[in-house]
């Protein structure tokens, strides 16, 4: 795997728009995360949120450890070219992609911030561009689909 591909892998695990929103839908009503006294979300004293990287990050490799599970056990039987299985996980980045990558990361960096952020203001601001996000991403993993599996 070269380093470009690493690059991308990390990108891809912590800044997916797909987990970023599965996140903030699961987790965000949650005081405790599956009776455990795991706090997703920091509450402030306005009607601001601030998240809790150490569970976003656990959240983020596990997702991506049952999307990597999954391409092996589901789809790399169904490649139509002779591949290997690095070569088959490796994520390919492009501008769709990275238009998700930044999309992600603008939103961690408001949920990050001293003052959080705002449940009004990401619902307005914010989760239309997680959308978006998560078209362009959907759209690439389905030219992907259409190149290495079909």
């Amino acid at each position: 795997m070269t380093s470009s591909e690493q690059l991308n892998l990390l990108a891809y695990t912590f800044l997916n728009p797909f987990y970023l929103t599965a996140f903030l839908f699961l987790l965000s009503d949650h005081e405790s995360f599956l009776g455990f006294n795991i706090k997703a979300f920091y509450h402030l004293p306005s009607n601001s949120k601030r998240i809790n990287l150490v569970v976003y990050a656990g959240f983020c490799l596990l997702a991506t450890l049952l999307t990597m599970g999954f391409k092996l056990v589901v789809l790399l039987p169904l490649a139509v070219e002779d591949i290997s299985p690095l070569a088959f996980i490796a994520v390919d980045g492009n501008w769709l992609c990275y238009i998700g990558y930044v999309v992600s990361l603008f939103t961690l960096k408001a949920l990050v911030s001293k003052d959080g952020l705002e449940w009004n203001v990401g619902s307005f601001i914010f989760f239309p561009f997680l959308i978006l996000g998560m078209v362009l991403q959907g759209i690439n993993h389905i030219l992907w689909l259409l190149e290495r599996v079909i």
